[in-house]
């Protein structure tokens, strides 16, 4: 797991770092279970894996891509037809 980096200045109060640091430990949560529906369903697009989810599909795009900074997936060189939008889109591969 990588290190924790909250998301607040030193010189903000104690009470945002807690709540950059609370947020943090949900973002990587919310990373390792889109990076794991990838694992169980590759190849399919962001707005399909938010229907496996049921997380809202902007955010599973948002984590994605920080799964794929992670190093956790990739996404295919390749677009294919989404059968939920019905446009071209890419899809995601675990590493």
């Amino acid at each position: 797991m990588a290190v924790i980096q909250t998301h607040a200045r030193r010189t903000d109060p104690i009470t945002s770092h807690e709540a950059a640091e609370f947020n943090e430990t949900r973002r990587q949560s919310q990373v390792e279970l889109v990076a794991e529906k990838v694992r169980r369903y590759p190849d399919h697009t962001s707005a399909e894996l938010a229907a496996l989810t049921q997380l809202d599909r902007h955010l599973v795009g948002r984590r994605l891509s920080g799964a794929r900074d992670a190093g956790l997936i990739y996404m295919s060189a390749c677009k294919r037809k989404c059968r939920l939008s019905r446009r071209n889109a890419m899809t995601w591969w675990p590493v």
